[in-house]
């Protein structure tokens, strides 16, 4: 074999061949080099491919868990927003012995002791691939939902723990007195326990303390339905474009035709808080289908937020607190009260 190569070569250098064989040979080895780099680029390309369909694969299990999270938080504004105007009637207004009765009974006694948390998911978010070179569009929805997850929904949780804890001592202090049985189990009959839900300050110093820390959380749980919510939307459109087909869906659209009785202007009336630098008056107007909240103030610039209805004589906005509409004896609005802890409370008259 060697001497049948040596007479090759000899043959090659004799007819000074060899240059044009080199080149033969180097462009055989630069045609086979392309070859297994297309190869590789075409093998890379299908993984990456591959990798962008688990990717949005994985999309489809978290809009579902997001749409679970959106409602259970809605849900949990909802309670919120109705215990909101328990604590004022038990913090503020004038409650007489009567109002202990009936019905109302354990809303009124009850407040502080068992407070509504929203039970947020995130074991679809937590599986998700890791997949490197995501195309711009995923990129954004990850970083939305890392936002959700990882610090929004963190924080909804440590005063989730806090509201739990100052409930669970509001029901402590409960416990040392011999009523207590009878109060879980039976009607307000008895004038002593009547008298201690509707004056005793240890009561109301309680139930101020968990309203307080109440309205931090519920201050959260809104800033997490407006991350939650954007987020959603984004994921929607791809997953729409991507004519990606799911049964899951939610409408986040509001219906004006409902809350019209929110429009109008109010003007400042009273602030709890001395101190706070409060809007002097307020405009809800329509906007592009939208309810929007324009305050002013005299000593600044004004301020400007969507309304977002949760009942019909309930609403927020992106402050985090509460605004009920008061009601004159037929009906109509007449007013408005906005509550956002123990510390702050703001009422509103309807001027036109």
């Amino acid at each position: 074999m060697l001497p049948f190569f040596r007479k090759i070569r000899l043959r090659l250098a004799r007819d000074n061949q060899f240059f044009k064989y080199s080149r033969y040979a180097i462009g055989e080895i630069v045609l086979v080099v392309i070859g297994i780099l297309i190869a590789l680029y075409i093998n890379n390309w299908n993984e990456r491919r591959k990798d962008l369909e688990r990717f949005d694969q994985a999309l489809v299990e978290v809009e579902k868990e997001l749409i679970f999270n959106i409602t259970s938080v809605r849900t949990g504004i909802y309670f919120h927003s109705y215990y909101d105007s328990i604590y004022l009637k038990v913090l503020i207004d004038t409650l007489q012995f009567d109002d202990y009765k009936g019905y109302a009974r354990r809303a009124l006694t009850n407040i502080g002791c068992d407070p509504f948390i929203v039970k947020l998911q995130d074991k679809s978010f937590s599986k998700m691939p890791q997949v490197k070179d995501l195309t711009p569009e995923q990129d954004s929805i990850l970083i939305g939902l890392n936002s959700v997850h990882n610090f929004y929904a963190n924080v909804v949780k440590d005063f989730e723990d806090d509201v739990k804890e100052s409930a669970l001592k509001k029901e402590r202090i409960l416990e040392k007195y011999d009523w207590f049985r009878d109060w879980q189990f039976e009607e307000l009959k008895d004038e002593v326990i009547t008298n201690y839900f509707l004056r005793n300050p240890e009561h109301l110093n309680s139930v101020s303390v968990v309203y307080k820390k109440q309205s931090r959380y519920n201050q959260w749980i809104n800033n997490y339905d407006r991350i939650s919510v954007s987020t959603y939307r984004k994921l929607h459109k791809y997953l729409n474009d991507k004519e990606i087909e799911r049964a899951n869906s939610i409408n986040l659209d509001i219906d004006v035709e409902k809350n019209k009785h929110y429009l109008g202007k109010y003007d400042s009336k009273w602030c709890s808080d001395k101190n706070y630098i409060h809007d002097d008056s307020i405009v809800i107007s329509l906007e592009k289908g939208q309810l929007i909240y324009t305050g002013y103030r005299s000593s600044g610039p004004h301020t400007k937020m969507n309304i977002i209805p949760i009942t019909e004589h309930r609403f927020r906005s992106g402050n985090g607190g509460f605004y009920h509409l008061e009601l004159d004896n037929h009906g109509k609005v007449e007013g408005i009260r906005f509550s956002a802890g123990p510390r702050f409370i703001l009422t509103m008259k309807k001027v036109r």
